[in-house]
């Protein structure tokens, strides 16, 4: 009724919303793109604010996320001429941007022009500008708008486990490098496996070769480079003599042998991506 009512008035008045611009309610105002699906909330906010207004729609959404050219160009797109609030933030360590759920950014599309990122230690949070581009600012400044993302259904082509979509490319055979930014343009990183049953999982997915994983050996210890968790390996699922001294990249070896193997970086194999559902 609330919602009605303001709308009347700004119609009364001869105000409009912005193209774009939904109801706080996103009862039928959301956007789909590439297995999200997103809301551009008009409601005055600071970043904390803007987190919690998020997480009231549907139970599930978070501050947006842009991990591909793609998102970018889309959500430029959505929320032309306007500023809002999306998920990055350094309030950890001053110029170590992650996102609200705690991931890493591998794109970055900062407004360099007018000189940002600041990088300065109260300017930790960030909104994007008229023009699509990243500036950070102060968490305590209040933006008219917010823009909200949750995990739509897994696409064509990808196997659903535990919340998160996976895909697996036997073409083209690529090395773990490449592997690792193939998945990343196309919003993905590469699998990582926590335990027992997501190796299960990994097994089903109907490999009949070698495909590569985000295990990557770095400072001394296996971890899962650039993927959803950015953690170190804790459960393992070696194959016997799999780990060999100059072999630093983690692969899946065929459906008849479920245990990870190494090799060196530079073979060329297929891989497996993962995203969140």
């Amino acid at each position: 009724m609330a919602v009605s009512l303001l709308l009347i008035v700004l119609v009364c008045a001869g105000l409009t919303f912005p193209p774009g611009v939904l109801s706080t309610s996103c009862s039928d105002g959301w956007v789909n793109f590439r297995g999200s699906k997103y809301c551009m909330v008009n409601g005055n906010a600071d970043a904390s604010t803007a987190v919690a207004g998020c997480a009231n729609l549907d139970g599930v959404a978070e501050l947006a996320k842009i991990s591909t050219n793609a998102e970018f160009e889309f959500i430029a797109d959505m929320g032309k001429t306007l500023s809002f609030w999306i998920g990055l933030n350094d309030k950890d360590v001053n110029t170590n941007y992650l996102w609200e759920d705690g991931s890493v950014t591998w794109k970055l599309f900062w407004n360099t022009a007018d000189g940002f990122p600041t990088n300065e230690l109260d300017n930790n949070c960030v909104k994007v500008n008229a023009a699509g581009r990243w500036e950070d600012i102060m968490c305590t400044t209040t933006l008219n708008y917010y823009l909200c993302e949750a995990i739509g259904a897994c696409n064509e082509g990808e196997e659903e486990y535990n919340g998160n979509c996976y895909r697996v490319f036997s073409n083209p055979q690529i090395s773990w490098f490449s592997a690792n930014e193939y998945c990343q343009d196309r919003g993905y990183v590469l699998m990582d496996i926590t335990d027992s049953d997501e190796n299960t999982f990994s097994n089903s997915l109907g490999s009949n070769g070698y495909q590569w994983i985000g295990a990557y050996f770095v400072d001394g210890n296996w971890k899962w480079q650039g993927s959803i968790t950015s953690s170190p390996v804790t459960y393992e699922n070696w194959g016997p003599s799999s780990i060999n001294g100059d072999e630093y990249c983690g692969q899946l070896h065929s459906t008849d042998n479920p245990t990870w193997g190494t090799a060196m970086c530079i073979n060329n194999y297929g891989f497996v991506c993962e995203r969140g559902k």
